[in-house]
């Protein structure tokens, strides 16, 4: 997933491959290099968190000089304990999230080589590494990520999740099943919602204090 934004390397990637996504310079790209355990994001619609996120989600360690790289370290999608999960607003947006992703980790083992299913709704590829996809319209809908070992959590309009104590308990659900998977939560958010002020308090307070 190259940050580049050249037109002679863009040319370069698209003789190489079928498909590319591009992050755009700053919060897209700055994002992909960020391995703190929660990150919050804010923007508008058409900011581009979506193909940010579904990029996050799937993307390896970047960090690692290519000489030292694992099959993990490209892409944890290459890991047979990598389990991820993305909670959306509602069916409508988890839908749109869905067909975004579909157009990059694929649908019949084409892309990059995931399968979808609809029941249980989720992206899964051959060597057991999935996406889950799940919605807050109501909250048994994705309480039932508790307890799971989740690697991976990109949560979108978390301020409209108004009960701090549903995020921690799924919160307790992201950790490391490997040495080369890196658990890590993405959080993004418009300035509203039922639940603007405990994100107030978890993250611009306390980074203020």
């Amino acid at each position: 997933f190259p940050s580049h934004d050249t037109r002679l390397e863009l040319n370069r990637i698209r003789e190489q491959s079928d498909s590319i996504i591009v992050m755009q310079p700053g919060q897209q790209s700055e994002l992909m290099y960020r391995y703190e355990f929660e990150t919050l994001i804010a923007g508008e619609k058409g900011s581009g968190k979506t193909q940010a996120s579904i990029v996050w989600l799937v993307r390896g360690n970047l960090d690692v000089p290519d000489k030292d790289k694992s099959q993990t370290d490209i892409l944890y999608i290459n890991n047979p304990l990598f389990h991820a999960a993305v909670i959306r607003k509602n069916v409508d947006d988890l839908n749109q999230w869905i067909e975004d992703a579909k157009r990059v980790y694929g649908t019949n083992g084409d892309k990059l080589g995931a399968t979808y299913t609809k029941q249980p709704s989720e992206f899964a590829w051959p060597c057991g590494a999935r996406v889950i996809c799940t919605h807050m319209s109501s909250s048994d809908s994705y309480t039932r990520l508790t307890g799971q070992s989740i690697t991976r959590l990109f949560w979108d309009e978390i301020t409209f999740e108004p009960d701090v104590n549903v995020y921690e308990k799924i919160y307790s659900s992201i950790r490391s099943t490997h040495k080369d998977l890196r658990a890590q939560i993405l959080l993004a958010c418009n300035p509203e919602g039922p639940g603007l002020a405990w994100i107030k308090e978890r993250f611009v307070r306390a980074t203020l204090s």
